[in-house]
């Protein structure tokens, strides 16, 4: 083949592979835009489990109940008690249930029987100096003698009760009811009788030195009281 055919078999081969290459479909890589691109931040996935129980509650103990009244104290009797001449000095007896109890000639310095049921009780001779008695039903009780010296018996019911030669000097008879009693020959000198109740009260030969009232306190008919103590 001479030079002149081979310059022309070259020209057709350059243009037949030219001509392939522009047939041949472009490939191209696919970029996701900006606009498509997911940015939501990972979450991770909570573990799945059953559900978390409150921690039990701790049992708390039960109240532990009063200890019982020591046998032979005055807190361990009961109504009708035969307690004569016994030493009952600073017992804790409140709200003791003693109607009809004999204590007379008893000893009750400082006890506390306050809002006890003392109905009908013997207390006669009984030394109850400086006792707790404020709102104790006393009614129908014999203090005969009965050494009341300073004892509270503030709200105290006395009616009914005989309080013959009884000392009560110094005691707080504050809102005390006393109709009906019996007060002879008894000792009231600075006794506080603010807001008492004596109607229909035997109140004869007492010592009123310094006793104290006010315009609360109700007397006997035909009873004149004394200047009452500052």
């Amino acid at each position: 083949m001479s030079g002149r055919h081979w310059a022309v078999a070259v020209v057709l081969a350059g243009g037949v592979l030219g001509w392939l290459l522009v047939r041949q479909p472009a490939v191209e890589q696919y970029q996701p835009s900006a606009a498509t691109a997911d940015t939501s931040p990972v979450v991770a996935a909570a573990p799945v489990g059953p559900p978390a129980l409150a921690p039990a509650a701790t049992p708390q103990p039960a109240a532990a109940p009063p200890p019982a009244p020591k046998p032979g104290s005055l807190a361990a009797q009961g109504p009708g008690a035969k307690l004569a001449k016994r030493n009952f000095d600073k017992a804790k007896a409140p709200g003791a249930k003693l109607v009809g109890s004999n204590l007379a000639g008893s000893a009750l310095r400082a006890s506390d029987l306050s809002g006890s049921d003392l109905r009908n009780v013997d207390l006669g001779h009984a030394n109850a100096a400086q006792a707790k008695l404020e709102t104790a039903d006393l009614r129908g009780a014999k203090l005969l003698n009965t050494d009341l010296r300073g004892a509270n018996l503030h709200q105290a019911d006395l009616r009914g009760a005989t309080l013959t030669a009884a000392n009560l000097v110094g005691a707080n008879l504050r809102q005390a009811d006393l109709r009906g009693a019996t007060l002879t020959a008894c000792d009231l000198s600075r006794a506080d009788l603010r807001g008492a109740d004596l109607r229909s009260t035997k109140l004869t030969q007492c010592k009123l030195q310094g006793l104290r009232h006010d315009d609360t306190t109700r007397w006997p008919d035909g009873f004149t009281a004394p200047p009452s103590a500052p």
